[in-house]
């Protein structure tokens, strides 16, 4: 049997790691019934699927509602054969472009809701409706009128901070 890392005294390689994580998946009858070769070979075969550095590499842990869910953005130079590529494009040509597709609808809905809020804002209080004095037609003497701070203009009681979108 090989010796594990951590006998030999040396830090545990990701294709070691991977392999124990692999055997401990397993029945242990079974996990214990690899020979050293056969486990140099599972070890070997690992370490090509590993996980590799990429040049972009954003992780996000996203709450939605009572969930968690991640988004993993990788980019870097291609080093997988064509047939690996051609493999990989079969499998996921329809669920990938699936989610292509609802991914950019709901980044340019975003982006057009941020778009708008923005113009909004800009174009300030020229585009709001000019506030009208509103008559209050219960306050029918100029005393009462005045004292509630209103302005009392022939013969009717003015609110001249009266919102006319209210």
């Amino acid at each position: 049997m090989n010796k594990t890392p951590s006998e030999t005294g040396q830090p545990p390689s990701p294709a070691s790691m991977a392999l124990e994580r692999l055997l401990g998946q397993m029945p242990p009858a079974v996990a214990h019934s690899f020979s050293d070769r056969q486990r140099e070979a599972l070890q070997a075969a690992l370490a090509t699927t590993l996980w590799q550095k990429h040049a972009v590499d954003i992780r996000l842990s996203i709450p939605l509602l009572l969930k968690r869910y991640y988004l993993v953005v990788v980019a870097g130079p291609e080093k997988r054969s064509r047939e690996r590529r051609q493999q990989d494009q079969y499998q996921r040509s329809v669920s990938g472009q699936m989610a292509v597709a609802i991914g950019v609808m709901t980044l340019s809905l975003g982006v057009l809701a941020v778009l708008m809020q923005l113009t909004q804002h800009q174009a300030g209080s020229g585009d709001r409706p000019q506030i009208s004095p509103a008559a209050i037609p219960f306050l029918g003497d100029r005393t009462t009128c005045e004292r509630s701070g209103r302005t009392w203009e022939d013969g009717e009681c003015l609110d001249f901070k009266h919102d006319p979108t209210f």
